[in-house]
């Protein structure tokens, strides 16, 4: 039970009937009761409305078939109305002198959605931008670059994928920036300059 209590994932098992026949500190919180009144309660004293799908029939579907079921980041209204997004593991628990019951495992992945949005939004704006964007592995090698990077240069962004960036510029032009560019990002982290 403390072991159980302490992990952070929503933990919980149910039977046929959609009782809970186990629920964690985790749980219980989630819809906002304490662990002895979640045990013994069945899932219709806490569906919310607008629910994706029918947990007594995804339940009942790992119960009957043995096969465990996942799924992904789905969304979740918790007890205090914060919606929240996890990933649910749904395994068969067999145990003795009881029926195969489900038991369901909750992981919170809201953090890791919103910072999943937020680089896909980046990637958004980047591409959009007018001016041109570029990274750089510690070789030299275009690892990423935008559209607008590469009209600069009159190429397309995918040809210059892998390639060095000594490619786009004179012999010159390439010494001038090894010598006043490369020291200045090295030393400080960045360089502006045209």
């Amino acid at each position: 039970r403390a072991v159980l209590d302490t992990i952070p994932q929503e933990v919980v098992v149910r039977d046929r009937d959609g009782r809970y026949t186990l629920a964690n500190e985790s749980a219980a919180a989630a819809h906002g009761v304490r662990v002895e009144e979640l045990e013994g309660s069945t899932d219709e004293e806490y569906a919310r409305s607008g629910a994706e799908r029918d947990v007594r029939a995804t339940d009942m579907e790992v119960i009957e078939s043995g096969e465990p079921q996942r799924i992904e980041d789905e969304e979740r209204i918790d007890a205090d109305g914060r919606t929240r997004t996890v990933t649910t593991d749904i395994v068969p628990l067999e145990l003795p002198e009881t029926e195969r019951q489900a038991l369901i495992v909750a992981t919170d992945t809201t953090d890791r959605t919103e910072r999943q949005a937020a680089l896909e939004r980046q990637a958004t704006a980047m591409e959009a931008s007018m001016d041109g964007i570029s990274i750089l592995n510690a070789d030299g090698e275009y690892t990423y670059m935008n559209e607008a990077h590469a009209d600069i240069f009159g190429y397309d962004s995918t040809e210059l994928l892998g390639g060095t960036w000594r490619q786009l510029y004179s012999d010159d032009e390439i010494e001038r920036i090894e010598q006043e560019v490369f020291p200045v990002l090295e030393r400080e982290g960045e360089w502006r300059g045209e």
